[in-house]
């Protein structure tokens, strides 16, 4: 379905002909049509003029790409291995070198392929040979060597096809051959045999005659190597069971690296390198870098392999990433520098992209069933002489049906007598398959991505881009205007719409400009209906200013469309972003015109016919038809905006609205405008009856925006010569004053403060005064005016402050007397103005900043006489704010404020009271450093708050308190008010804070019976008294105050709230017997003169009648227990001084003090050796000086006369002993003697 046949008018669309004959319809028929209309009206628009809305059409937005990797299945090579299978068997092993493919067969067959598949040499196993295990190319691909499963090697030359060598001895007797290898010189050749074992190989000459030499380099019997591959730099990777080992050849076959795998012995160790290194390494230096993939099963490893590392303490490698696979591999292969497949043993090629896996689109397209080499490495040709670890393996061992075709950047497959090629696809590739869908859509997007480098592509791809862009955008060009097959108009609306949007981004995005002239536009203006959308999506493009050198006809075109539209702002906007050469001057000059669209009239007529003063007149003129109105439309602000704009740009010497003047035009298109301006009576000179009619009209319009305009044009080259700026100030200046705006007379003092300041102009003095006086003679709308004034007194110092002063004061200006004042530090007369003025909001920063400037020690005095004079009528004013200045600025104020009368008392509660609650706002303790000042301010609060008769005054009390009780229980002054103001919780707290426990419990107490009627007030006071007790549980024992708050409560018989009330007994009794049983019995007969306890349950109260019991009963067993010690304590006590008393006591000796030598007249202590001592004598140790040498010479002779009258019942019977130690000193008779 398309909108046009042959012709674009509408009866030819429709095609109705005379003879046509139409179908009869059935009422039922046409009532199944009226269904699907629409109910909405047709309000216009292309989608919606059939009255139904469009429905979607299936043009994607975005693309998918094909599966990255390519696999072709080379079919001259397969179709050959097929033909000659019953002859030559099947192909076992595969290897690729240069244009060269070599095959080997399972009947010992080497068949060659050029680069076309075409056979170019074979050789025919011999009937002894068995099957070909493997097969290999030198560097450079002049041999070819071939290993057997019978254990030997073949060395054919591939230029004469002579078989050179033939070596039997290559690997160990009875076991086969796995892989043979080349090493970088071309003389020395590596087998692996079944057992796991290397053996080297070298040739005097390169396989002439000569015999081989073969050693083992590496035994089977260390771990089985399962396969070998040669790396660059001579490193030689060994691929064994439980690790790979990475060899240097040039440094004796040492090891330099080691990679751990992870134990699965069922899969093969995997291992694939490429030499190649992103940019970020190349620029690091490290070029002679490769990458190594190491893996087995479903984790692989990405190592960075350093050669020049090898040999030093520096790694060698270090791991880049790890890679999880969603399946086991079996075999790994690099196709790029950062692009590796992997197959698994089902044949499915998995892909890894930068280091993550890439969920394939399309998972039977790369499938290939490898060939295992299942046979050899199970060793059945030689007899099944292999080790367990071959064997677990084998099933999925498949190292040689994977080689690489370095020259086409691919990899070579063997599958079963089939050969595949599997690459990565290309751009080409990825474009035949877009053509091969017919998916012209997705192949734009995909070029466009390609243009703007989100996806990457090869030099030579994009060297034909424009081609392809060309190409596809043509075919999708006649896709597009091909239309819909069948359908209604809504349908061919969308399908246009959706693929015009597609045309004009690849197109412009891809700077198709050619194609989007030559190829799109004239087939799209055919069909109205693909013109008007084509038109309507351009919209974007034209004012990104992406659309560059349009023709004019498609201009023409697009501007008709808007203005036909009425989009007469889009319209304005378009025109600008034309080249002047592509649009029609008097179409757009005209529409403009008519529509008042400045935009296109200023373009126009400053690029076509370089006239930058005629538009600037026209706005004049049209701005003055409003300018004078109080109230002003969106429309003419936005006009009056565009004009100063453009006044702005031609001033600065910029293009409109944005760009440079043409150079010719950047001297002179500043001074027109400025002589336009600056006319004194207009455009000729005689149009005005006023001076300055420009001028005047910008001032009246918006002055605020045109000083801004002047301003900054201020250092444009315009106004450095002829005193230009000066003269323009002074004439704005007077037409301001003139004008008695204030919008003009403010902007016009910020204009000359910010000129003065960058030394632009010097300061006409006596206008500037007259502008001052005039504004400050106006009633002021905005705060601005006297900032202006501020700014202006600071800037020009010349001008008379006394007569700004005088008009200051009446009506106050607190912003100009306080910059008068201050500059002349007439700090007293300032505050004082403030005050009678009664600006209260300003007073107190205002004085706070003087008391905190920089003051002489004779203004410090007089501001702060002043200020305590003033203070009682600030207190009037904001209490809050005037304690702070006092605690901040004036601290001294209040160490000194002793008022004793009741009046004076009550005039500072208010400043009192704000200053202790902004202490407790700060959490400070203390008012004054003095405590008495303190407790004396304090209790001018408290008496104040109490004098207040709050309804709540006792909670106000207590709150204050609870901060403040330290302050306020020093004295009892607090607590004599509380207690008048019958003030129970703050009494209670003040007593307790005093010391007065008995005091405060008995009229917590009173407060307990007083609310024996109030059963919630009750419950309050009864908790309070709980909490009491509680605090002073040593005072509550011993004076009883749970007892006989047991009793009240117990009295207080209340039938509501029951459940709170047992409660509260309970832990009442719980009190009570805390102390012991000594109450119990009064406990007991309080809860019976409780009705509840008195007729409840057992089971209710056995909780509390057991823990009374309890309590009895501990109290007796302690009893009993502690009589019980007393009894034991007191035996051993009387036993011991039994003993003392009986103990016997050697006689006296002499009576006389052994020290003094005197009888004994007084106390004296009798030793056991029969000495007396005087009490005084005695030095305090209790002990017979007998015992001291001195003494003992000079009393032992007394002491034998003395002893010796003693009875033989004063004699001590000893034992006789023997001492064992008299002989120790012998020597000891070892022999029989």
């Amino acid at each position: 379905m398309n909108s046009v046949t042959g012709s674009t008018d509408a009866e030819d669309w429709l095609d109705i002909s005379d003879s046509l004959s139409l179908p009869s319809l059935s009422l039922d028929d046409v009532l199944n049509e009226v269904s699907h209309l629409d109910d909405e009206p047709f309000d216009g628009g292309l989608s919606e003029s059939a009255g139904i809305s469009p429905s979607p059409v299936p043009i994607p937005a975005n693309y998918k790409l094909d599966n990255a990797v390519k696999t072709k299945r080379l079919e001259s090579i397969s179709h050959q291995l097929v033909s000659f299978r019953s002859k030559n068997g099947s192909a076992v092993a595969v290897a690729h070198s240069g244009s060269h493919t070599a095959v080997a067969t399972s009947k010992g067959s080497l068949l060659i392929f050029d680069a076309e598949g075409r056979l170019e040499r074979f050789w025919s196993g011999g009937d002894s040979d068995g099957s070909a295990s493997c097969v290999t190319f030198s560097e450079g691909g002049k041999y070819v060597a071939v290993g057997y499963s019978k254990g030997f090697v073949k060395v054919i030359n591939l230029k004469n096809g002579v078989v050179e060598e033939l070596i039997k001895e290559a690997v160990q007797i009875g076991r086969g051959v796995l892989q043979v290898l080349y090493l970088d010189s071309g003389r020395t050749i590596l087998t692996l045999d079944s057992g796991g074992s290397v053996f080297e190989m070298h040739t005097r000459h390169r396989f002439r005659l000569g015999k081989s030499r073969i050693r083992c380099i590496f035994s089977g019997c260390n771990g089985e190597v399962l396969h070998m591959r040669l790396l660059p730099h001579s490193l030689l990777a060994l691929l064994t069971v439980s690790k790979i080992l990475i060899v240097s050849t040039r440094m004796g076959g040492s090891i330099v690296c080691v990679f751990p795998l992870e134990i699965n012995a069922q899969f093969p160790p995997l291992l694939d390198f490429t030499e190649e290194l992103s940019r970020e390494s190349k620029t690091n230096g490290e070029r002679g870098c490769f990458r190594v993939c190491v893996g087995r099963g479903q984790t692989l490893s990405l190592f960075k392999l350093i050669p020049r590392n090898i040999g030093t303490p520096q790694k060698a490698a270090t791991l880049v990433q790890k890679i999880q696979l969603p399946q086991l591999a079996v075999n790994i292969c690099f196709l790029s520098n950062n692009f590796l497949i992997a197959f698994d043993e089902k044949g499915n090629c998995m892909s890894v992209r930068d280091g993550k896996y890439v969920v394939p689109q399309d998972t039977s397209s790369c499938r290939i069933s490898l060939f295992f080499s299942t046979s050899d490495y199970k060793g059945l040709t030689t007899g099944g002489n292999v080790s367990p670890a071959m064997q677990c393996l084998a099933e999925r061992a498949c190292y040689q049906s994977v080689c690489r075709n370095r020259l086409h950047s691919s990899v070579i497959v063997l599958s079963h007598d089939e050969l595949y090629e599997v690459s990565l696809l290309s751009e080409d590739d990825q474009m035949e398959l877009f053509q091969s869908r017919g998916d012209y859509v997705s192949a734009c997007l995909y070029l466009l991505d390609i243009y703007r480098g989100r996806v990457r592509a090869e030099k030579q791809f994009l060297d034909s881009l424009p081609r392809h862009l060309s190409e596809q955008l043509r075919r999708l060009v006649d896709v597009a205007m091909g239309g819909c097959k069948e359908g209604k108009v809504a349908e061919l609306v969308a399908h246009y719409k959706a693929y015009i949007s597609i045309l004009l981004t690849v197109s412009i995005g891809t700077r198709s400009f050619t194609s989007l002239y030559d190829d799109i536009w004239p087939r799209v203006e055919r069909d109205v209906i693909s013109r008007s959308i084509f038109l309507e999506s351009l919209d974007e493009f034209v004012l990104d200013g992406t659309l560059e050198s349009p023709p004019p006809v498609l201009v023409s075109e697009y501007l008709s469309h808007l203005a036909s539209e009425g989009h007469f702002s889009q319209l304005q906007a378009s025109v600008v972003r034309f080249p002047i050469h592509c649009i029609d001057i008097h179409y757009v000059m005209s529409t403009c015109k008519q529509n008042g669209l400045y935009d296109g009239i200023i373009y126009v007529m400053n690029k076509a016919f370089g006239d930058y003063l005629s538009p600037l007149e026209e706005m004049l003129c049209d701005v003055s038809s409003f300018a004078s109105h109080e109230v002003l439309s969106d429309s003419e602000v936005e006009r009056g905006n565009r004009l100063l704009l453009y006044l702005h740009c031609c001033l600065a010497g910029h293009a409109y609205p944005y760009g440079t003047l043409p150079p010719e035009q950047l001297s002179v298109v500043p001074d027109q405008v400025y002589r336009c301006i600056t006319s004194l009576k207009g455009k000729d000179g005689t149009s005005a009856t006023v001076n300055y009619p420009y001028l005047r009209l910008l001032l009246l319009f918006d002055a605020q925006q045109f000083i801004h305009v002047i301003g900054t044009c201020a250092d444009a080259p315009i106004f450095q010569s002829e005193n230009r700026l000066q003269r323009l100030i002074e004439i704005i200046g007077r037409l301001s004053t003139e004008l008695r705006e204030e919008s003009a007379l403010v902007h016009f003092l910020l204009l000359i403060s910010q000129l003065a300041e960058s030394s632009s102009i010097l300061i006409p003095i006596e206008l500037v005064e007259d502008v001052v006086t005039t504004l400050m003679r106006l009633d002021w709308h905005h705060s601005s005016a006297e900032f202006a004034i501020v700014e202006t007194l600071r800037t020009a110092p010349q001008i008379d402050k006394k007569g700004v002063l005088r008009m200051a004061l009446s009506p106050f200006r607190k912003g100009i007397c306080t910059f008068i004042y201050c500059g002349e530090r007439k700090f007293v007369d300032l505050i004082k103005s403030y005050v009678r003025h009664g600006e209260h909001e300003g007073i107190f920063p205002l004085i706070r900043q003087i008391l905190q400037a920089d003051l002489s020690q004779q203004e410090m005095h007089e501001i702060s006489e002043v200020v305590y004079g003033l203070i009682p009528q600030l207190v009037t004013v904001n209490p809050e704010q005037c304690a702070l200045l006092v605690i901040d600025c004036l601290p001294d104020y209040l160490a000194g404020l002793r008022p004793q009368t009741p009046e004076e008392r009550k005039a500072c509660f208010p400043l009192l009271k704000a200053a202790f609650n902004i202490k407790r706002e700060r959490q400070e303790t203390f008012l004054q450093m003095d405590e008495d000042v303190d407790e004396h301010h304090f209790g001018i609060v408290f008496e104040g708050i109490v004098n207040q008769k709050l309804e709540d005054l006792d909670t106000a009390l207590q709150d204050l308190l609870l901060y403040w009780l330290p302050t306020g229980s020093r004295t009892d002054f607090c607590l004599n008010l509380a207690a008048e103001a019958d003030c129970a919780n703050s009494t209670i707290l003040l007593m307790e804070a005093r010391g007065l426990l008995d005091n405060a419990f008995e009229v917590l107490f009173k407060q307990i019976n007083e609310s024996n009627g109030d059963q919630q007030r009750f419950v309050y006071w009864l908790d309070k008294g709980l909490s009491f007790c509680t605090c002073h549980s040593g005072f509550s024992h011993s004076r009883g105050w749970l007892l006989r708050i047991m009793r009240a409560a117990t009295g207080a018989v209340a039938e509501e709230n029951s459940i709170d009330m047992e409660f509260r007994l309970r832990s009442l009794a719980s009190g009570i017997l805390e102390n012991g049983s000594e109450h119990s019995l009064e406990l007991v007969e309080c809860l019976l003169d409780y009705p509840s306890f008195r007729h409840g349950l057992f089971s209710d109260y056995a909780s509390l009648i057991n823990r009374i019991l309890g309590t009895c009963s501990h109290e007796k067993f302690v009893t009993k227990q502690l009589l019980l010690c007393i009894d034991q304590e007191s035996a051993e006590d009387l036993h011991s001084m039994r003993g003392q008393l009986c103990r016997k006591i050697a006689g006296v000796i002499e009576e006389q003090c052994i020290i003094c030598h005197t009888g004994v007249t007084k106390a004296a202590y009798l030793f056991s050796c029969g000495h007396l001592v005087h009490m005084e004598c005695d030095n305090g140790e209790r002990r017979c000086p007998c015992l001291d040498d001195n003494v003992k010479k000079f009393t032992r002779n007394r002491y034998e006369v003395n002893a010796s009258l003693l009875g033989s019942r004063y004699k001590r019977r000893s034992q006789e002993t023997r001492d064992i130690f008299v002989n120790w000193n012998n020597v000891m008779l070892l022999t029989p003697h």
